[in-house]
This record gives C-alpha cells, sequence and structure tokens, in this order.
C-alpha cells in the first residue's frame, strides 16, 4: 500500500489486490477464488482511508461478481482493457486487466492526483526536519526524484527515562511522527534509546529518531516533557501518604524552570504536553513560564482508563465496552465518576446492587486499585511506566492529527483559578474546549475539595503567589 496526501491531513490508499485469476485462464473454473477475494476487496474497500482501488488479475467474471455484489465503495466497475486491446472477450481469455476505480476521497474534501501503477518498486525516504509520514512514490520513469509529499509531524521529547523512552517507543508503534527528537541531559541516555528505537524501525512504521539538544526541537509540532524525579526515586512509594505524588513537585518544579524557557526558546509554537509528575500543578507552572495557554497534560487519561480495566476485570468484559471516567488530579484526591459510569447502557452502581454485592466495598476495592496501580507498578519493575507511555503515544497523536477528540486531561480551568482534569476536546493547539460533566452531589463537593487542594499547593511555586494562579 502506498500513501499520497489529502488536503486535510488526512490519508488515502490505493490498493493492489491479484484476484485468483491467471494469465492462461480466465474460464468459470477461477470462480471460486475471484468469489474469495472479492470479499476482500469490499472489507478493505469499505474503510474510509481508501478512495481508489486498483485491481490487477481480474477477469470479467469477477468484475461482475463485484458489480453483483454493489461495486466498491457504491461505484460500479468499468473494466479499462490495456494494450489497446477493446474486445472485452479478448480482455477475459488473456486476462489482461485492470480495473480502476477512482472514487472521491472520503476522508478530505479534495486530494492529490495519485501517481500511474507501475511494476518499479516503492523506494522509501527519510523525512526532513520539516516533514512526516516518510512514504514516497519514486517511480523511476514516472516521476524520477519528485520530492515526497510528507506532512510535518515531528515530536519532541524532554527526558528519556524510563517513562521519555516508553512514550518514544509507542510512537514508533503507532505511526504517526515523522522524527522524534529526545532531549535529556544525560546526553549518553539519550543517544542510547534513539539508537536502540532505530534498530526497530526496519519492522516498524517509518521513522527517525535522534537524541539532540534544545536546537533540535525546531519546527516540532508537539513537545512532550517527561523530565524529572519519579515516584521511587521521590519517595511518593507509600499508599498511607496523602500527598502522593504532590510530594515530587518540589523537585520536578526545579526541573522546569530548567527545560521550559529553553523549549519555548525554540519551537514558541508548539503545544507542551506535560507527563512528569504532579502533572496538574506543573501544568500551572509551565505555563507561567512558557507564557502561553498551549500546555496541557496526561492527568487523569492514565486513570480513567485504569478505572474501565478495573470495572472490566470484574464484569468479565471488555474495558472497551465500559464508559466510565475519573476527573480532577493524577494523585490521591482524583474524583470517580461513578454516578455515571455504565457499561452497555448499564449504569454500573446499579449492576453491582443487582448482583448483591455491597456497593461500598465495590467501589473501595477499584478506587484502591486505581489510586495505587502505580505503586503496585513500581514494587513489580521499578517505574510505571508503559501504560503512561501508551496514554502519551495516543494523546501526542490527537494533537498532532488534530482529531478534536474527548478526553480526560488536565488544563488550566479558570472557573477554579487551577489546572483540573476534564473531559475536553483536544487539538493541534492541545486544550480546544472543556466538557463540564453532570456530577452527583458527592463527586462535586470532591471536585471542589482538589480544585482548592491543588491551589493551595501550587501558589507556593508561581510569580505572585496565589494570584498568579487565578490569573486567566
Amino acid at each position: 500500500m502506498t500513501f499520497r496526501r489529502c488536503a486535510t491531513r488526512a490519508y488515502v490508499g490505493i490498493v493492489a489486490l491479484a484476484l485468483g485469476a491467471s494469465a492462461s485462464s480466465a474460464s468459470p473454473s477461477s470462480a471460486a477464488a475471484d468469489t474469495v477475494d472479492v470479499g476482500v476487496l469490499q472489507s478493505l474497500t469499505g474503510t474510509m482511508a481508501i478512495s481508489e482501488v486498483t485491481v490487477k488479475n481480474a477477469t470479467l467474471l469477477a468484475i461482475d461478481q463485484i458489480n453483483a455484489k454493489g461495486g466498491v465503495l457504491g461505484k460500479k466497475i468499468v473494466p479499462i482493457v490495456e494494450d489497446g486491446a477493446s474486445d472485452p472477450s479478448m480482455f477475459a481469455q488473456k486476462a489482461q486487466k485492470l480495473i480502476h476505480v477512482i472514487t472521491s476521497c472520503s476522508a478530505a474534501p479534495s486530494c492529490e492526483p495519485a501517481p500511474p501503477l507501475t511494476n518499479s518498486p516503492t523506494r522509501w525516504r527519510r523525512c526532513s526536519a520539516s516533514e512526516s509520514l516518510a512514504v514516497r512514490d519514486d517511480r523511476e520513469g514516472d516521476r524520477g526524484d519528485a520530492p515526497g509529499t510528507c506532512e510535518k509531524m515531528k515530536l519532541g521529547i524532554i527526558g528519556a527515562g524510563a517513562v521519555g523512552a516508553a512514550v518514544a517507543m509507542a510512537v514508533c508503534g503507532r505511526g504517526h511522527a515523522c522524527q522524534i527528537t529526545l532531549v535529556d541531559k544525560n546526553v549518553a541516555r539519550a543517544k542510547g534509546v534513539a539508537t536502540d528505537l532505530r534498530y526497530g524501525v526496519p519492522v516498524s512504521p517509518l521513522v527517525d529518531v535522534e537524541a539532540g539538544d534544545y536546537e533540535a526541537l525546531v519546527g516540532a509540532e508537539l513537545v512532550i516533557v517527561t523530565a524529572g524525579i519519579n515516584e521511587q526515586a521521590g519517595g511518593a512509594t507509600d499508599r498511607s501518604d496523602p500527598l502522593g505524588r504532590l510530594r515530587l513537585l518540589d523537585a520536578n518544579v526545579k526541573v522546569f524552570e530548567d527545560v521550559i524557557p529553553r523549549v519555548v526558546a525554540v519551537a514558541p509554537d508548539a503545544p507542551i504536553l506535560v507527563v512528569t509528575n504532579p502533572p496538574e500543578p506543573l501544568v500551572d507552572v509551565a505555563r507561567a513560564l512558557a507564557r502561553h495557554e498551549r500546555v496541557l497534560s496526561t492527568s487523569t487519561f492514565l486513570d480513567t482508563l485504569r478505572f474501565r480495566v478495573h470495572l472490566g476485570e470484574r464484569f468479565g468484559v471488555s474495558p472497551a465496552s465500559v464508559n466510565a471516567q475519573v476527573i480532577g488530579e493524577h494523585g490521591t484526591a482524583s474524583v470517580f465518576l461513578w454516578s455515571t459510569a455504565g457499561i452497555g447502557g448499564v449504569r454500573v452502581l446499579d449492576a453491582v446492587r443487582d448482583r448483591g454485592i455491597p456497593v461500598d466495598d465495590f467501589r473501595r476495592s477499584v478506587e484502591e486499585d486505581v489510586r495505587f496501580a502505580n505503586i503496585t507498578i513500581i514494587e513489580g519493575i521499578g517505574a510505571s511506566q508503559y501504560g503512561i507511555g501508551i496514554v502519551t503515544a495516543r494523546l501526542a497523536e490527537i494533537i498532532v492529527r488534530d482529531e478534536r477528540a474527548i478526553v480526560p486531561v488536565g488544563s488550566y480551568q479558570a472557573r477554579y483559578g487551577v489546572t483540573l482534569s476534564l473531559p475536553t476536546v483536544v487539538g493541534s493547539s492541545g486544550a480546544v474546549e472543556v466538557l463540564w460533566p453532570a456530577l452527583s452531589d458527592d463527586e462535586q463537593r470532591a471536585l471542589d475539595a482538589t480544585a482548592a487542594r491543588l491551589k493551595d499547593v501550587v501558589k507556593h511555586y508561581l510569580p505572585g503567589g496565589e494570584q498568579a494562579v487565578g490569573a486567566g
């Protein structure tokens, strides 16, 4: 499959399939193979990502079968005979055939014309710093050395520790970035991670992974900050400690005071995604240091997924079928929205009661599993890294593709004068719009208390103290 560019950052494909007929036989004996492949073809072209289909080795029988099933993307196929042949029977007999269906681009309003298919191989090249999706159609004799059509998707990751490396690996796997630049005060560590990841690129979506300094972040479309002290190094692994991740704030504010101004100096327009703990107060700190509003954090996105996983396990269903959210802060004062949690249209608490399970015990058990998931993981492997790596990669994808997806992330909330994690429309500029969920009275009180707590903590780290926290 080769890719070409659509006008709104979406990508469409050209699919080439062999439908099972040989060049020496176009008899009905090939019907079974043709029928099977027709189903494959229609399954592939049923996705919005594909707007053009080229099918080779198709008999007229296959064409009839496809048209009888509704064509491709709702359009009938008209055979185009190559080599000047005009007799359909000759076309069928010799199996010199080409079905070329061109449909409207369903993923974007307009597309660039695709180059003609030839037998020459597709050649790959790496993107420059201002390009992405390193896919090129250099077909000799057709396009020569015409430049590829790449879109700028360059990501910077500050911090190449356990979390930074996990984020980089997850970003590589998702294939939405052309270039990943790792920056770490330990240059050897950044180079080691970048080198290790590059060795997996040949069997992954093509991406450049490099270690560099802050100047290498020029042109980045998003900068992800993972640098700082983690829970184990910062002494935040005691389940009975009410401060939890907030215990890391003092040390990590110092890290941010060094990192954020250097990021803004070279990538002033890039949104900043805070992953370092505690994320909500660090958004407020980063926002003050960056002097712009394009700062958000992963916050309770991971807590929300953990909540869904633990509910799914207890009910024996896929967590993807669970609708439940955690808001407020990524910490001990996070707020679980039990009042709206549901599975298949059934309220979770109603399902718990129907099973004769004590509701308070059930809630306490689930919340403890979610709140202290990081400590459980740290006790096993030393750092909570893979889940947050996957979540961060997905959030980065949402941002650079301007998806306008709704996920719980942290951003400054003028209503409270502090950063909170809430369901948010996320796009290329970061947090686009916050959606305030319906809350029970208990949940509203809990959110108010969380906001007051965070505001009281972060005011000591901002210029102007409490007054600066409330500045909109």
